[in-house]
């Protein structure tokens, strides 16, 4: 009797570990559960055979009949799963929200997935594969860095596949595609749906021009409920987003795309860096997203692209202290953390929670760090992993590499990340002016704020 899993589940279970671990994720109401010991085992049955005769053996041998019809009445009454039998319904003992999509913070969220972490590292495991479809974009965006001369490489279907079933074998999470502009790949929407066959959510970046192009194809990617969205917004102001784009008409198509996709329940997130260009309009967007309930994405670090010759676009001194004093207010949370200490680096999860798959098929730690671990035509995510990214980690995440570094009052709130040092410096570790002007300007702001 077969047992059909809702679309807008997604799940993973750890079972090289004991006890068990399982986590489901509600894409459709963005609402996290937990399972342990022999209820994971249950839903683990489920999950990978689905069906009901196969599962009730399972569960009559180990003497745990009465727990699996407990776990499907209760998943039955939440829709994860269809059965055509009557479970009786008496309230929910295994199923409770573990954490809640919050747009704001949260400590229970920031609890939950410290603990997902914890879980993911002792199996040995990584959080998200990042699968960079392309260079090619329909933008033009004046602050992009991604390089013009390789827009003709793309990932096709049997490359992603094969990644994903390496990536599916140890217990990745998500799968998050980028690019370029990730619509454009031919094999974009085929590749997404094999991601949700297998239960492992699916976020992904985009502009959002094609999806507004392409009605069709924006119904289909809302039936794959992806976990989330993230389309970038410069500014309220359409002239001014169109220029920063480079394409007339490309605000209307991507605010168009992010109300379709909000009325749909899907969680979206607004991405604004702040530069020259928009430094008077973000607050704008970020008025925008809180309207709209939706999680923003905003920096003030810019990254020069000596290729485009764009470091004219970079934000003075004072919008960056503005910035930050705009971002902090209200944000007490914020205001007293501390982005660095002796031990820790910000951005250490590329490479330990999160691999890239490059266009040219370089495995790297992430789709901003171009450091080449190894090649998925003769290797495999597994092999690098085991072999590659300890000496990766060891070179790049010792703060004690850091020369100059760590010395000043403001040195705290850096929000370090090495792989810029790697791209615009080509060095592997160092003191980075930018990342310096971020912290000081940080420390300001609080400064500023504490007088209020």
């Amino acid at each position: 009797m077969e047992i059909t899993i809702a679309k807008h589940i997604s799940s993973r279970v750890y079972k090289t570990k004991q006890p068990t671990f399982g986590l489901i994720f509600d894409e459709l109401t963005h609402t996290d559960y937990c399972l342990k010991g022999y209820i994971a085992d249950l839903w683990d049955i489920i999950l990978r055979i689905k069906d009901y005769n196969c599962s009730l053996e399972y569960a009559k041998q180990h003497n745990i009949e009465n727990e699996l019809k407990q776990l499907l009445s209760e998943l039955k009454q939440k829709k994860f799963i269809d059965i055509p039998i009557n479970i009786e319904f008496s309230g929910y003992k295994y199923l409770t929200s573990f954490a809640k999509y919050d747009i704001e913070y949260n400590e229970k969220n920031e609890l939950f997935y410290k603990y997902i972490h914890e879980i993911i590292y002792l199996n040995k495991s990584f959080k998200t594969l990042s699968l960079q479809l392309s260079y090619d974009c329909n933008l033009k965006c004046k602050h992009c860095f991604n390089p013009k001369n390789k827009s003709y490489e793309q990932l096709d279907f049997d490359i992603c596949k094969k990644a994903i079933d390496e990536a599916d074998e140890l217990g990745v999470i998500e799968v998050a595609i980028t690019g370029g502009e990730c619509t454009l790949n031919k094999d974009f929407l085929k590749i997404s749906q094999y991601i949700r066959s297998k239960h492992i959510s699916l976020s992904f970046l985009t502009n959002g021009q094609k999806l507004y192009d392409d009605k069709n194809l924006l119904d289909e990617v809302i039936k794959l409920y992806p976990s989330q969205i993230q389309l970038s917004l410069y500014s309220m102001n359409p002239k001014v987003h169109d220029y920063i784009t480079g394409k007339n008409g490309s605000h209307f198509k991507t605010l168009y795309v992010i109300k379709k996709l909000t009325d749909a329940g899907i969680g979206i997130a607004i991405s604004c860096p702040v530069f020259k260009l928009n430094k008077d309009d973000y607050k704008g967007v970020i008025a925008f997203a809180k309207e709209l309930n939706i999680k923003l994405r905003t920096t003030c670090l810019f990254m020069n692209n000596p290729d485009n010759h764009n470091d004219y676009l970079k934000a003075d001194n004072e919008t960056i202290k503005q910035f930050y004093i705009n971002l902090l207010k209200g944000k007490e949370h914020f205001r007293s953390k501390s982005f660095i200490d002796s031990n820790t680096i910000i951005c250490s999860s590329s490479g330990t929670f999160m691999m890239n798959i490059a266009p040219n098929l370089d495995i790297t730690p992430c789709n901003d760090f171009n450091y080449p671990l190894g090649n998925l035509k003769n290797s495999s995510l597994k092999d690098v992993r085991k072999n590659a990214l300890p000496d990766f980690i060891k070179k790049f995440y010792n703060l004690k590499n850091l020369k100059g570094c760590l010395k000043d009052d403001y040195c705290k709130y850096c929000c370090y990340a090495p792989e810029y040092l790697f791209i615009y410096e080509n060095k592997e570790l160092g003191k980075y002016e930018p990342f310096c002007e971020q912290a000081k300007a940080y420390a300001n702001a609080m400064k500023i704020l504490e007088n209020y």
